[in-house]
């Protein structure tokens, strides 16, 4: 798989580095990264799940569901939604795909409260300490 024309992680997610708030684009995003190559560690860092998944639909790439994926750890998936678009039908899928394999999905939006989707055999105590141990690292 390939970003091809997706940029959506350029604009849903933050990068310390750069300065740069969730949900604005950055301002290096011309067609694509202009300094890839050079570009912050978290960039380099960021492994986005539609890039990891074999045999993916076309529409669960980010500019398309309008959520960015990522997995976390061996228990949750987290999504960082567009602000200005409801869950797709393909992402809600994808959520209950992600669930059947055992992974939780967190959904962050810019003007929501978090949404937490748990997997069988998942706690929701159990799901926010191990994301806010994540983040602790981040």
């Amino acid at each position: 798989m390939k970003c091809e024309e997706c940029t959506m992680c350029c604009e849903l997610l933050e990068i310390k580095e750069l300065k740069k708030p969730a949900f604005t684009m950055c301002k290096f995003c011309k067609n694509g990264c202009s300094i890839h190559g050079s570009h912050p560690e978290e960039c380099k860092k960021f492994e986005c799940a539609y890039l990891q998944m074999e045999n993916v639909n076309i529409n669960l790439r980010p500019d398309k569901c309008k959520v960015v994926f990522e997995k976390l750890s061996d228990n949750i998936f987290f999504g960082t939604i567009h602000p200005d678009y409801e869950l797709t039908l393909i992402a809600r899928g994808q959520i209950k795909a992600f669930g059947q394999q055992g992974f939780s999905t967190i959904i962050s939006s810019k003007f929501k409260k978090p949404s937490l989707f748990l997997a069988e055999g998942h706690t929701e105590q159990q799901i926010k300490e191990e994301f806010e141990k994540i983040l602790k690292t981040r």
